[in-house]
Parts: structure tokens; sequence; C-alpha cells
């Protein structure tokens, strides 16, 4: 099983409860406050949860906060005293079901000619009711490639469209400890290797492999480093 998370942007306006919230997905200035556009969310209903039986794998929404697994999210995570102002990742089959006018852009608002929606994507994958890998969305580009070693130009999550890369990196494209499979094979990563294969596109490190080479993630809200 796969959740993919997208990141939005989460200005807190209301709090429902220990786990759950609504935020808007743009300043709330631009919205004039605008209670009907807070988007609900139960912070609560995460991968590391379900992982511990709390909640259904089918109940997830979320990812983790920042501060536990891995996950992205820097809102909340328990109210009250908690962060307002930061990053939600939810689930895309989560944004599916939100009516349209709640519904987040793919890229966040500011990154808009900076970087590209998988930038802002991250993925768990599950199995017997345990997390077995996470990974996280980059752009990349394959300079040279002998076999599956690859060596790949990476960029920093959240402006490789207007940065130079963060350095090249020997990459084993078909290790899942280190990279995610390609969409050719059922995962996330675009480029490849072999001749036919994309070599500039979305590039999804493990967890393990984001430790060794050091990528930073965006920094949402863009409005709130301003």
């Amino acid at each position: 099983m796969r959740i993919v998370f997208q990141g939005v942007s989460a200005f807190v306006g209301r709090v429902d409860g220990e786990y759950r919230c609504g935020f808007w997905v743009h300043h709330p200035h631009e919205v004039n406050y605008d209670p009907v556009l807070l988007l609900p969310v139960n912070l609560g209903r995460t991968p590391s949860r379900a992982a511990a039986g709390a909640i259904d794998w089918d109940q997830v929404v979320v990812d983790d906060h920042v501060s536990t697994t891995g996950g992205r999210t820097s809102i909340g995570p328990t109210w009250p005293g908690s962060p307002t102002v930061g990053a939600a990742y939810l689930s895309e089959a989560y944004i599916s079901r939100l009516r349209a006018d709640l519904r987040p852009p793919a890229v966040p608002p500011g990154f808009e000619d900076e970087a590209y929606p998988y930038e802002f994507k991250t993925c768990v994958y599950s199995n017997s009711g345990r997390t077995t890998k996470r990974y996280y969305g980059f752009h990349g580009e394959i300079l040279s490639e002998v076999g599956n070693v690859a060596q790949v130009a990476l960029y920093n999550a959240g402006s490789s469209r207007i940065s130079q890369p963060r350095g090249v990196f020997p990459i084993v494209l078909d290790k899942l400890d280190e990279v995610d499979a390609n969409v050719d094979q059922g995962g996330m990563t675009v480029i490849g290797a072999g001749a036919g294969k994309p070599k500039s596109g979305a590039i999804f490190l493990s967890a393990a492999q984001r430790q060794v080479v050091p990528l930073d993630f965006p920094k949402i809200p863009k409005s709130a480093q301003e």
C-alpha cells in the first residue's frame, strides 16, 4: 500500500479538538479570513498512528509531524500550544475528496515559478500494518550512467527551477534503499537509466539516502518567510 502526500501552506484559523483544526491554504489576508475556506483536517490521522494500530491505514489523511518519524507536516500536531503557521502534507486521496474551492494548488503559493509539483510530495509504503519505506520528491538530472548507477545532479526541493544543483551524487537507480522504483515499475521516480528513459525530472529519495545527500526541503509557506 502506498500513500502519496502533497505539501500545502497552512495557516490555522480554527481549533476543533486535540488533533483537529481548520486552516487556510492561502494567506488569510488574501481570502479576507473567510471561515468557509478553512480546510478541515485531523492531524492525528497519520502513518505512525496507523502503524501503531491507533487507526486503520485507510483513515490516514496527513503525513507525520517533522518532530516524529520523518514526516514533513509542521503545524500541530496537537492543541493547544503547537505551531499554527507552516506546512501540512495531505494525502492525495484526501485532497481529491475536498470540495473544489478547498483543494490546494499542486504547487504552494509563491513557488509557482521556482519548483515542480513533485518537490512538494512525499510517499509512504506500508505492509502488514507497518511502515516499510518513506521517500521524498526532488528534481534530478542524470549526467552519466553505467548500468543502473547514475551520476545525478540533485536540486534542493522548492527551488530547482531558479537555482543551481546542490551537487552531483552517485545513485543506484534500482536500489529501493536509495530511491523509489521507476514509474514503469509502479514507483514515483521518473528519471531512469537506459535508452528512452527521461534524464531530467522527479526522483524520490529514501529517508536513509536523504541523510546521505544533503538536500533541503521546501520551507512552506513561502509568504511566512518574507
